[in-house]
């Protein structure tokens, strides 16, 4: 008898934590916010993973989303979304946000106090609280945080 089986799920995956370059699970406290389209975690452009390592409770913003990834000497190839597409601002408007670039963010909350993040707007999709000690991922959208739920 042969048995077959089926593994199903997601490959673990193993990042380094820090604040240097190229870690793959960037540390922040919150105090300003992140620009996704520029070499903002410690110039060099951000990872798809931040730990919310803030005292309190805090709001965490990370703006121009899906931003750029790679060495800042490298070729960067998520910049930007849709020039004039706002998914949502009008029914039936989503054929005109096609293409562009999608990208998946997973935010750790280290404190014992709920965070907020945001992507800092609010027109589009709301900000998202995490409580102490949890975690969620988001896909990125034309500068949009759309929680997984």
């Amino acid at each position: 008898m042969l048995a077959v089986f089926l593994l199903v799920g997601v490959a673990a995956e193993i990042r380094a934590v820090g604040t240097g370059a190229f870690t793959g699970c960037f540390r922040t406290t919150g105090l300003a916010a992140i620009d996704l389209s520029s070499a903002d975690c410690n110039s060099e452009y951000c990872p798809e993973c931040f730990l919310l390592a803030g005292s309190g409770s805090m709001t965490y913003t990370l703006q121009n989303c899906p931003g750029k990834s790679g060495p800042t000497s490298g070729p960067t190839t998520f910049t930007g979304g849709i020039t004039g597409c706002t998914p949502g601002t009008t029914i039936g408007d989503e054929a005109s946000c096609v293409g562009g670039y999608v990208r998946q963010y997973q935010f750790i909350n280290l404190s014992g106090a709920a965070a907020t993040v945001t992507d800092g707007e609010t027109t589009t999709t709301p900000d998202f609280s995490l409580a102490g000690g949890s975690s969620a991922t988001v896909m990125c959208y034309n500068g949009n945080f759309y929680p997984i739920v």
